[in-house]
This record gives C-alpha cells, structure tokens and sequence, in this order.
C-alpha cells in the first residue's frame, strides 16, 4: 500500500495566492508556464535559519564578547587563537549563548569548528563599522582537520588529480575541494560524507519513495509506520538509467565535458549503482553455464538492476545489496 505525505499544505496554498498577486511584471521564469517548465527555478524560500520563516535571533541567552579573551581589530595580528579561545569559553556555557564579534578587521588563518547547538556566532554587522574576517592564507597551511582523514585518503588511493594537459596542470586535488572551509560547523564523531567502503555504516531506511515530483511538497513511500511528524529525513536520489540517465543531462545540460563514470557505476561507497548493463563473455562456454559477478563488499545496499548479456550471469553484492533482473535488459520492461 502507498500512503501520500503532504507537507506544508497551507503553505503551499499561501504561494499560490502570492503567485497570483504577483501580476504579471515578474521574470518569465516564474510567469511563463513554457519556459518554467524547461527550466525548473528552486524554492529557495525554505532556505536559512528555521527555513527561512523565522527572523535570526538579535541575541540568544548569555552574550560573550570576544574581545574579552583577546579579539582585537585592526591592529594587524593574527585573531585565530583568541577566536578559538573565545569559542571554547563559549561553548562551555550551558543553554543558549551568543558570541559577538567586534567591528573592524580580524585575520583569520585557521579552522574555526562551531560543534554544538543554541550558539550563535555573531559579528557587529556590514559597512564601516561591520566585522571584516580577513583570511590571508590558503586552507592548505592549516592543520589536517581529523573528520577529512577519510576523503585524505580516499583522493590518494584513487590518484584523483586536476589534469589540465592543453594548461600544462596535472596536480593533486585537494581535499577543501570537497569540503571544508575557516568556519565550520560540524558534529562530533559523526561522519557526513562516506567515500571508503571501509568505513561505511549503515543507513536507518525507514521507507522506499515510489513517486514524486520536483518542487512539490508531497510524494508516495512504501509504509509510513516508522514516519512520524518533527522527523528530519533524508531523501535519496538514485540514477536508474545509467550513463544516458535523464539526471546527468540535467547536471550538466549537455556541455562538452567528461563526466565521471562514479555517476552510474559502482565502487563508490553506498548505495553504489550497477545499471542496465549489457555484458559479452568471450570464450567458449555451455549454455548452462553460468557466469558469476561477485561484487564482494561494494559498499552496502549496493543496487544491481539489468545485467544481461550473452549467457547467464549470477550477482552477488555485499552487505545487503538490492539485485533484480539479472539476465533481463531493462530495454524490455
């Protein structure tokens, strides 16, 4: 049974009233129905603090001032210690707290990681007399942040490198192309990027989506029993039709660039893709034979769908791994 999940109804409906009142002075994107649909435009009215339908708090519990353990402006030093010093007191503080910056100049050259909640993290405003964090140094003099150690060694297994041959460029990727940044908010101990199957953990999934649409505040899931209204959930997408998959015209709308092949095959952490793939054995061998594509540990809830080919093939993918239609092109269904 699919049950229908719909969020934000009377939202929905204020936008709609909103759209109408809007007249007809706006962009064509919005206003006309032939190029919105060829061209989707995001709701980005969602977006930010409390999703955009709350004003960011002026000052949260206890105020601590950041000039109290060392933060000076515009004298040409370097703020970083006393910005981690700063923090740190902060945190300590139990219930909400806000850090308020100083106006002027601050250098900033290292990380600054925001670990907790109810803390704001604020600087005296824009204009002259606002906060400037300056940061004079590349993120490459910093530290190695320890919850990167994976990606580090994920960019050096798989040589992955910016190679530019017509500019001359072959050199290593970093790992802030990725992620990362001077001020970062983070939680402990907990990973949000998988890149390595060996320290893949397994996902709580409460439900399989059947059916939805982009920019629509419902869809349909495989059971509700384990969904409750507060969850925060994390939808995933997956491309079903490999590498001439709709998803990746979307991504890049046809440029003349290459596209990497982690877009439809596995190998690449969880929920890694094995999609309509047509496979030519060589050799001779019985019809009653069988051919086996042992994907061993390929990241868990692998997903193998349409392998066919010249002879009969048998798939095993571990952990947990979602096989169907093997030995049946996906052309046919």
């Amino acid at each position: 049974m699919n049950f229908t999940f719909r969020v934000f109804r009377v939202l929905f409906l204020v936008f709609g009233i909103s759209t109408l009142t809007y007249g007809q002075s706006g962009p064509e994107i919005l206003l006309n129905e032939k190029i919105a649909e060829k061209n989707y435009f995001p709701d980005f009215s969602f977006a930010g603090y409390h999703n955009g339908e709350a004003d960011i708090p002026k000052a949260v519990g206890k105020i601590v001032y950041a000039i109290d353990y060392g933060v000076i402006p515009k004298d040409g030093l370097d703020d970083s210690k006393a910005l981690l010093k700063a923090i740190y007191k902060a945190s300590e503080i139990e219930g909400s707290v806000t850090l308020q910056l100083p106006g002027g100049r601050l250098i900033l050259s290292d990380i600054l990681y925001l670990e907790r909640s109810l803390f704001v993290f604020r600087v005296a405003g824009t204009g002259a007399n606002g906060t400037e964090i300056y940061c004079p140094r590349s993120l490459m003099y910093a530290e190695n942040p320890a919850v990167l150690k994976e990606l580090r060694e994920y960019l050096l297994e798989f040589d992955k490198k910016q190679i530019e041959k017509e500019n001359i460029i072959d050199l290593p990727f970093t790992q802030y192309a990725w992620a990362g940044g001077f001020i970062w908010t983070k939680v402990q101990g907990v990973s949000v990027k998988s890149y390595l199957q060996k320290y893949e953990e397994p996902y709580n999934v409460v439900a399989k989506v059947s059916k939805g649409k982009r920019g629509t505040f419902s869809f349909k899931a495989s059971e509700a029993k384990e969904l409750k209204v507060g969850d925060v959930l994390e939808l995933q997408l997956f491309n079903k039709d490999g590498e001439e998959g709709d998803i990746i015209d979307d991504l890049y709308i046809n440029r003349d660039v290459k596209i990497g092949s982690h877009h439809w095959k596995p190998s690449h952490g969880a929920y890694s893709t094995f999609w309509n793939t047509n496979l030519k054995v060589l050799g001779s061998l019985n019809k009653s034979d069988s051919v086996l594509l042992n994907g061993m540990n390929d990241g868990p809830y692998a997903r193998v769908i349409g392998v066919s080919g010249n002879i009969n093939f048998r798939a095993i993918y571990a952990p947990d791994a979602y096989i169907e239609y093997v030995n049946k092109s996906l052309n046919s269904i």
